[in-house]
This record gives C-alpha cells, structure tokens and sequence, in this order.
C-alpha cells in the first residue's frame, strides 16, 4: 500500500514537472532586483502573467524568474504600487532586469484627519430652542454661551469634533497594531520555514530523493527562497515538496 502511495506521488510530482517545463520551453531564466531608492525590497510578490509562474524577492531584493520577449511580469505589493514590466530583446539578451516599485500609500497625519472630519455648520442640526432672530427678549438679556459650547469645544447638541476624531483615530490606530502583529507572525514563520523544512524531512530527503549534496542543503534553500519558498510557509506538504523538485531540477541544471 505504502509503495503505490509513493508511486502516485512520484507520478503526480513528473506529471506537474513535464507541464511546468512545457510552459518554460524557449524561456530564459532571469536574474532581477526590486527596489524603490536606494532600498531592496523583500516579499515583493512576481509572476509571469503568461506562463502563471511566480517567486517573490528575498532579503535582498533579488528574484529569479523565466521568461521570453513579450512575457509580462506582474510585481505586486501591499504596501508598494503594483508594477507590470514588458520583457524585451535587451532584457532577454542581459538575462536581467532592476525594478523600480513606488509606495501604494502614505499614511495621513492627524492634522489632516481632523482636517477631513471637520463637519460644516450649515449641515448641523439646530436645536428647536435656538433664536435666530433678535427681538425684544434677546435684546434684554444676552445669551448664555455656555449652553452652545462646553468648556471641552463639545456643542450641545451632541456633536462634538474631539469625540468623532478620537473614534476614528483610535479605529485607525488599532486596525495598524493589528495589521503590524499580523505580519510580524507572518514575517517570523517565513523566516524560519526554511530550517523547519530541512529539519521536518532531514538531510536524507535531500540527498536521496532531490539529489542534492548534503554540503548544499543550505545554498540550495537560499535558492528555493529566492523563487518563492517563502510564500508557501502554509501550504500543505504535497505542494512543497513538489516545490522543492522542481527547484531541484533547475538548481541542478544551473550548475552544470
């Protein structure tokens, strides 16, 4: 029984190779970096929009990716602009490109929130006992300003600007800390995916089933991380480690 499951896995595992191999045929493999000024920029999502491949740039900002003239490659960001880039005889011809990103948003500061919830007065509405028009009762006797305005800039009437820009500055302010928590996790996990791999399957999975020598187990995940590992930090065995045989196969190749 064992031995069928581990002949359907092999056959699935060259299926799914032979059709990513068809999908590269007369593609060249490039070398990039993303950057935005003088910053690398790591996770930085990448696809070939007309193979459906994709890797992510590490640490460092470097990706690897095939590719032919005419191929768009998509790189796509959370927190930076998406940008799409046409490859061309030089690209292929160089076998490598640098990408330039721009930040997606700029966060506002809280002048100009206050600024955007400033409500007009016109729009406010007025209580019933408000005297619009003087006659001889408010000619005798001034109006209490006190019953308009607290000391705290509150009106009366219930609106109050502090009020409405503490409510959307504290909703604001939250909604980051939990973004920024999020990925923290997300950032730890990915970090340590590659040393959880080698030390979930161990050294022998590598040797004797990728082919890799046990002196490159390391440079070889720095390479799968290079071509998106990374991403797959919650994905199911089946599609690592078919990740990881395919990257064998091109890792292999690239060292001949």
């Amino acid at each position: 029984m064992k031995l069928n499951i581990k002949i359907l896995l092999i056959t699935a595992l060259i299926f799914n190779f032979g059709v990513k191999l068809y999908a590269q045929e007369d593609r060249t493999i490039l070398q990039g970096k993303v950057k935005y000024n003088d910053t690398f920029l790591e996770g930085i999502n990448i696809v070939n929009l007309a193979t459906k491949i994709g890797t992510a740039s590490n640490s460092h900002g470097i990706f690897i990716i095939p590719a032919a003239k005419g191929d768009s490659i998509l790189f796509s960001s959370i927190s930076y602009q998406n940008r799409t880039i046409v490859i061309t005889d030089h690209i292929i011809e160089e076998k490598s490109l640098t990408v330039y990103l721009e930040p997606g948003f700029n966060e506002l500061d809280e002048v100009e929130i206050l600024r955007k919830v400033r409500l007009e007065f016109n729009n406010v509405a007025i209580d019933r006992r408000t005297i619009l028009d003087e006659d001889e009762i408010t000619r005798s006797a001034a109006p209490d300003v006190s019953r308009t305005f607290d000391y705290n800039t509150q009106l009366t009437n219930g609106v109050s600007f502090i009020g409405i820009y503490n409510a959307i500055t504290k909703n604001a302010k939250a909604k980051k800390r939990a973004e920024n928590n999020e990925n923290i996790r997300v950032t730890r996990l990915k970090d340590g995916f590659a040393f959880k791999i080698r030390n979930d399957y161990g050294d022998k999975f590598f040797v004797e089933w990728l082919y890799i020598p046990v002196d490159e187990i390391n440079v070889f995940l720095d390479f799968c991380e290079a071509n998106g590992l990374r991403e797959l930090y919650d994905s199911n065995e089946f599609l690592v480690k078919n990740f990881l045989v395919l990257q064998s196969n091109e890792y292999l190749e690239l060292k001949k």
